[in-house]
């Protein structure tokens, strides 16, 4: 009984002071993740931080135990091994804090202000001619919007200090209300259902600048970023690809227009919906290459290819056999193949205007076309085309053309008006920029940041290409693409096109911010 009672007394001894070892094994990882944490002056990374250490820390000490230490020897081996607390802590928090965007966002506003600038140039030195042309009130609709146009940097501002990463979780609901607005702008335009609600009617009319749906452009590029972030969203989750495919089918639903299609005067073939299509594709290949979907990279690539060629094969039978009447000339128009090389050959532009004339009786229609291309001759290195001052100075366009040529700010205003060697500097700092932004994006480790910025990158560029190629009529179509991205609205009563791009460079500032965070 004696020995039993001592027996005892010695377990409950060695009982406390197990109780008391783990106690301060507990402080110690408690007292070492504190400090560790403590460094990392970006806080949502530090929960993270601290869940990961632990598990290392709890994982090398029942790895110790297995090995013969006490529990208490274990801890203590397990939280030395991981080094400094403050040393470490400072090493994590240079690796995970975001990047100071102060310089790329200055960046963009110096762009922006070059194209500021130039617009205000042109109106200020071209609204003489417009005002002796239509009434008084025409003017004063084509300057700067200055609020507006802060507010488009606000846009900018906020899209870029907020982690990309936390826009993934919502992707789908915004994807979603995109979708939405042109189906309710489109209840409105018919009148089907009555007016259900007014200040939302007016809301989205406002936002849609008063077009149908998705066409000419009014936010679907908006689009791109979320179908990424859907796509990574989705990504381990039950019907993933049908889910991605649907999501890309849905808005090429919206922006397909049967009124252009059915028109032999419309323009060229959908180009929004086509457009939104490559996008899309792009999109999705791209997914595909960094296993964000699970299929067969080359045959993703080749299926998807061969799917677009063939869905614009079968788009423009139709329109040759149905719409056109099996009529050469008439599909000629109808295609836009008739627009290109009109910048550089005489012969062409008379031809151009025989077959306006002869499809639509008149050549008021070809004159308003060639506008641009006219501003274009006589183009300079720099300065103003002698043939846009001389024709200006003899009143003999319309106030039409000259209203237009004024508040779109594309590439014919912008090379007419200062000659080719700022234009090309304008579109060099635009295209250095995007691929810098696009360069950062794709060298860091995270899928769904490489995936967008590729994704944003590729639309942006695209744009610049496509209307460098339409200044000079290297293009088909009688569509009016020639807006460079970031400048084209500037000037006119509509900023939702400056405010879609700069969110997209927004996006992409975002990126490069939070890519090692």
């Amino acid at each position: 009984d004696t020995m039993s009672m001592i027996d005892q007394g010695n377990n409950r001894d060695n009982v406390l002071r197990d109780d008391e070892g783990m106690i301060a094994e507990g402080d110690q990882k408690l007292q070492y993740l504190s400090r560790l944490t403590e460094q990392l002056q970006y806080r949502p990374v530090r929960q993270k931080i601290y869940r990961e250490y632990e598990d290392h820390i709890d994982d090398e000490t029942e790895y110790r135990i297995s090995t013969g230490m006490t529990r208490a020897e274990a801890m203590k081996a397990a939280v030395e091994q991981m080094g400094d607390p403050v040393e470490t802590g400072k090493a994590l928090d240079q690796i995970h804090r975001p990047e100071k965007v102060l310089l790329p966002w200055l960046g963009m506003l110096f762009i922006l202000g070059l194209g500021m600038a130039l617009v205000y140039c042109i109106q200020r030195d071209m609204r003489g001619q417009l005002w002796s042309l239509v009434s008084a009130a025409l003017p004063r609709r084509i300057q700067i919007n200055w609020i507006d146009l802060f507010l488009c940097i606000i846009i900018f501002t906020a899209v870029s200090y907020i982690s990309y990463t936390k826009y993934q979780k919502f992707s789908v609901w915004a994807g979603l209300l995109l979708l939405i607005a042109p189906v309710w702008y489109l209840i409105h335009r018919t009148g089907i259902g009555g007016n259900i609600c007014p200040v939302l009617d007016d809301t989205v009319q406002h936002l849609l600048g008063g077009e149908k749906g998705w066409i000419t452009r009014r936010y679907y590029l908006l689009y791109v970023p979320i179908y990424g972030l859907m796509i990574s969203y989705w990504k381990g989750k039950p019907h993933q690809i049908g889910k991605s495919l649907l999501a890309m089918a849905l808005p090429l639903v919206f922006s397909f227009d049967w009124s252009v299609t059915d028109s032999e005067l419309g323009s060229w073939g959908n180009f929004t919906f086509w457009t939104t299509a490559l996008y899309l594709a792009f999109v999705f290949v791209m997914a595909v290459q960094l296993n964000i979907i699970s299929l067969p990279k080359r045959k993703t690539v080749r299926i998807t290819g061969v799917a677009l060629v063939l869905a614009k094969g079968i788009y423009m039978l139709y329109d040759f056999a149905v719409v056109c009447h099996a009529r050469w000339s008439v599909y000629y128009h109808h295609a836009g193949w008739n627009t290109m090389f009109l910048f550089f050959s005489e012969k062409r532009r008379r031809e151009y205007s025989a077959l306006w004339k002869t499809i639509v009786g008149d050549d008021q229609v070809s004159a308003l076309q060639l506008f641009h291309v006219q501003m274009m001759q006589g183009i300079k290195w720099i300065g103003t085309s002698d043939i846009l001052t001389q024709k200006l100075a003899q009143n003999e366009y319309s106030a039409e053309q000259v209203y237009l040529y004024i508040t779109h700010g594309d590439l014919n205003t912008l090379m007419a008006y200062v000659g080719i060697l700022p234009v090309v500097f304008v579109l060099g700092a635009l295209t250095v920029f995007t691929v810098w932004l696009v360069k950062k994006a794709w060298r860091q480790s995270d899928r769904t940041g490489r995936l967008l910025g590729v994704s944003i990158g590729f639309v942006i560029l695209f744009r610049i290409l496509y209307a460098a190629a339409q200044a000079f009529s290297l293009t088909p179509g009688n569509h009016y693409v020639g807006l460079i991205p970031v400048f084209g609205g500037i000037g006119t009563e509509d900023y939702s096109g400056i405010a879609e791009t700069l969110a997209l460079y927004g996006m992409l500032l975002s990126i490069y911010r939070y890519r090692n965070v």
